[in-house]
């Protein structure tokens, strides 16, 4: 779920502040609950929320609320995870922070240093531009999930859907690799 304003002005604010290497007062958030998918991520009774900060920089100038001061993401993250929760408590989920057991926040600067494919904390695996998406993701050259490595197949944000289609470019992986090795694919 998307947990934003409604219309485009806020989406447009956050990434002018973004571009300006600002933490964005209200960014873009996408909410997921994983437990509704598997319910053995969380003990019973219990949920496994997932809040992911779309466009945030990861050189930080500033803060453009103007209340946190530092400027690397080692020294922010924690301030910036509370403003995100009071955030989303506030207008989307209310009693959401009551209700927080424990939280792992990961800045871009993390994503980056657990995932090599996340450069510079990218979670889409790269730009999302004209030449790079859909049919062309994350190249023509590569855009079939083959790779010229026998065996060697992608899969993952950076392929065909792209981001934020959960599980399409797996399944569509899968087929690809299923028809290799001759077996049929449901």
């Amino acid at each position: 779920m998307h947990l934003s304003p409604p219309g485009l002005t806020a989406i447009a604010q956050a990434s002018v502040e973004c571009r300006a290497g600002m933490l964005p007062v209200e960014p873009f958030i996408v909410a997921w609950n994983n437990s509704t998918i598997d319910p053995s991520v969380a003990p019973p009774g219990s949920a496994l929320m997932k809040l992911v900060v779309l466009g945030v920089p990861y050189d930080i100038a500033g803060d453009a609320a103007g209340r946190i001061t530092g400027r690397g993401w080692d020294d922010v993250r924690e301030d910036y995870a509370d403003r995100i929760v009071d955030l989303v408590d506030e207008k989307y989920l209310p009693g959401l922070k009551a209700r927080i057991l424990q939280r792992t926040v990961f800045s871009p600067v993390d994503q980056e240093r657990q995932l090599s494919s996340a450069v510079r904390g990218t979670i889409s695996h790269g730009a999302m531009l004209p030449y790079q998406m859909g049919a062309m993701r994350p190249t023509a050259a590569l855009s079939g999930y083959r790779t010229s490595i026998p065996n060697v197949y992608l899969c993952d944000s950076g392929t065909h859907p792209g981001p934020g289609v959960s599980m399409g470019s797996g399944r569509n992986a899968f087929t690809v690799i299923a028809h290799d090795l001759g077996l049929a694919a449901p």
